[in-house]
């Protein structure tokens, strides 16, 4: 939609608020004085025009929605920032509405669901299709250049430094923040492409963010978009791999083979796990993020290490008996050494008890007397 014809959408929106608005309020406030006296005649003649005013007003906002804004609106609405604004004007229009109990808030998510849905997967289709064509032209012509790049990504990621390496793009810290795609794919253009269109997607899909569509893009990223390129790079791997296509394409035959099998175990290994938490950290939905391989990785380190310090810690449990032994034996030899000194006590209290000096000085002080 151009600047003019987004404006026109919400002019239009504007204009039948207004005017049911004014209705309703102008039928309200005649039917409601006129029926404010206490016959029961007028009692009568006021319920029947509230369910005139209840069945106009239903009639009004089925026809806004299904054929104005649903039919003839939303069909010209190709960026969601446009659609977001629809969305607040139609809001706005319904919150008015309530006022004279014609509140149609809940239904303008299944309106405007579709909508979105179509804007964030026509980006992701598009994705697919530039890498479908890429990998049928370079293999109808023989050409492998346009499918691998020559620069290295550690040269790259020295002169162009990024925040957040890909170790900590799922820690705790970050887990709020879409992950930097990673950096090998620069070698490998078609899935940076690829990667780059799904990422525009889910620019798209913040702008404006409809719960209820959740579900329906999880099923077309995993059923349509993960199984196509899944059967796109397959069937090109299968392509390259048939005999006499070396014959057949020249010189970088061989090339298109090695770059193939590459590209499908770098979408399995690296693009569909990056992808897949990418979706969810755009979803807010923090806990279905899949582990990264270096998470992976740390975590079998984890688990080394704690095997390592339970077999250090069964070593020393098993050497415990034998210290335990040890001990005893020592005991053992203090024991004969704890004898020696009770027998040397002993000795020595003998001594104490027969002492002959005074034995003798006793016989002499009786023979004197």
């Amino acid at each position: 939609v151009m600047k003019g014809g987004a404006e026109k959408i919400l002019d239009g929106i504007d204009v039948y608020r207004t005017r049911c608005f004014e209705i309703a309020t102008q039928f309200l406030a005649i039917f409601h004085s006129a029926s404010s006296g206490s016959s029961s005649k007028s009692s009568k003649n006021g319920n029947h025009a509230y369910q005139l005013l209840s069945m106009w007003t239903a009639r009004r906002v089925h026809t806004f929605l299904y054929d104005h804004l649903a039919a003839k609106c939303l069909p010209l609405i190709s960026d969601t920032a446009m659609l977001r604004d629809a969305l607040e004007s139609v809001t706005f229009f319904a919150t008015s509405m309530g006022r004279v109990g014609a509140d149609f808030s809940p239904m303008l998510q299944t309106i405007f669901e579709p909508c979105l849905v179509s804007i964030v997967t026509s980006h992701w289709a598009d994705g697919v299709n530039i890498l479908q064509n890429t990998l049928k032209v370079c293999r109808d012509t023989g050409i492998a250049s346009p499918l691998y790049s020559n620069r290295e990504v550690a040269s790259l990621a020295e002169h162009e430094p990024f925040e957040g390496g890909q170790v900590d793009e799922y820690g705790s810290a970050q887990r709020s923040k879409t992950p930097s795609p990673p950096r090998q794919l620069l070698a490998l253009p078609p899935l940076a492409r690829l990667v780059n269109a799904f990422l525009i997607g889910l620019n798209d899909l913040r702008r404006c963010l409809l719960a209820s569509a959740f579900p329906k893009l999880r099923a077309y990223f995993r059923d349509e978009f993960i199984e196509k390129v899944n059967q796109f790079l397959v069937q090109n791997e299968r392509a390259v791999l048939t005999p006499g296509f070396l014959t057949m394409k020249g010189e970088d035959a061989g090339k298109l083979r090695s770059v193939a099998v590459e590209l499908k175990e770098e979408f399995h290994s690296c693009v569909e796990p990056y992808l897949t938490g990418a979706l969810e950290v755009a979803l807010g939905s923090f806990d279905n993020i899949p582990e990264t391989p270096v998470e992976a990785g740390n975590d079998a380190e984890d688990d080394e290490e704690e095997k390592d310090v339970k077999e250090m810690d069964d070593a020393i449990e098993e050497k415990n008996p034998q210290a335990e032994a040890e001990t005893e034996d020592v005991k053992e030899m203090d024991d004969p050494a704890e004898e020696g000194t009770q027998e040397v006590e002993a000795v020595t209290e003998d001594v104490t008890t027969s002492d002959p000096v005074s034995n003798d000085k006793e016989a002499s002080r009786d023979e004197e007397s």
